[in-house]
């Protein structure tokens, strides 16, 4: 998107050195903390991809800009020190702005139960990612400015690109309606924030619902080689042990699988499915079992 703004391939080049560095130094940090590259620490790194060049795109604008204005001054300054204001007027606005996205992410880490051990790797790698690329922002994209950027002939005149001037059109209509009606704007913001409120307090807590589905699945293996009637009679016995327990309503039985079974097996194998009282029907005990073989 840079080089749509500042129609410039040098800019964009040094932009997006911010990503790939930022990443090997995610990994690197991950190899010390000893923590591994797994679904959730690579769903944070996905999350965080799109803003690891943000901070290079402010510090490159920035500096593109201030050489922009060097080149156009009646007394131009050495190109060293024009690339190290520029960065430095925005590396305190950069920081802060960091620390401010990553706060948002720090609540993940006092999640209790499986929520928090799902989430707080995601985080974790967010978190990182971000820092690192907020490290590569202060140090290895200014230098990068330094060597690419100040032969940009696009400078001279100083203008910007269509798309950048149809940005600042728009901007500058929407401060023209904004800031002469504070009180309305307020009064909006007050009526949205109200509003997302209010739904907060509708959605649910619960990250997941508890898991009682009332079944069970009871998989035993008898020797290879058993015959069907012998692997019958283990699965009779298992089932009138399984009836023994108060909790069970009844069973349902497989034994072995066809051929053309996604999932062939022997007659040696038996699979045994458990139903339990649910707590309504826990209440009569009189309500009689059975037991199903297939």
């Amino acid at each position: 998107m840079l080089i749509l703004f500042l129609m410039n391939v040098r800019t964009t080049i040094v932009t997006l050195t911010a990503l790939p560095l930022s990443i090997i130094t995610t990994f690197l940090v991950f190899h010390w903390l000893g923590m591994s590259v797994n679904t959730m620490t690579l769903g944070g790194l996905a999350v965080a991809i799109g803003e690891l060049v943000d901070d290079a795109v402010v510090d490159v604008e920035n500096v593109y800009r201030r050489l922009g204005e060097n080149r156009r001054a009646a007394n131009p300054k050495p190109i060293v020190d024009v690339v190290f204001d520029a960065s430095s007027e925005i590396r305190n606005p950069i920081i802060l702005g960091t620390i401010i996205v990553n706060l948002v992410f720090l609540p993940t880490f006092f999640l209790p139960g499986i929520e928090g051990r799902l989430f707080a790797p995601l985080a974790t790698a967010y978190i990182v990612s971000i820092f690192a690329s907020l490290l590569v922002a202060l140090t290895t994209t200014p230098v990068l400015a330094y060597y690419l950027l100040p032969g940009i002939k696009r400078m001279t005149h100083g203008q910007d690109g269509l798309l950048l001037r149809v940005c600042k059109r728009l901007a500058l209509r929407s401060y023209a309606i904004s800031m002469p009606r504070p009180v309305a704007v307020l009064a909006t913001l007050g009526v949205l924030v109200a509003g997302a409120l209010f739904m907060v307090t509708r959605l649910g807590s619960e990250f997941l619902p508890p898991f009682n589905e009332g079944t069970a699945v009871v998989a035993f293996y008898g020797q290879p080689g058993i015959s069907l009637e012998e692997s019958n009679k283990l699965g009779t016995k298992a089932e009138e042990l399984i009836l023994s327990i108060p909790q069970v309503k009844s069973t349902a039985r497989r034994t072995g699988r066809a051929e053309q079974d996604e999932h062939a097996l022997g007659v040696n194998a038996s699979e045994i499915e458990v139903d339990f009282w649910s707590k309504e029907e826990a209440k009569n005990p009189n309500t009689p079992r059975d037991h199903q073989r297939t």
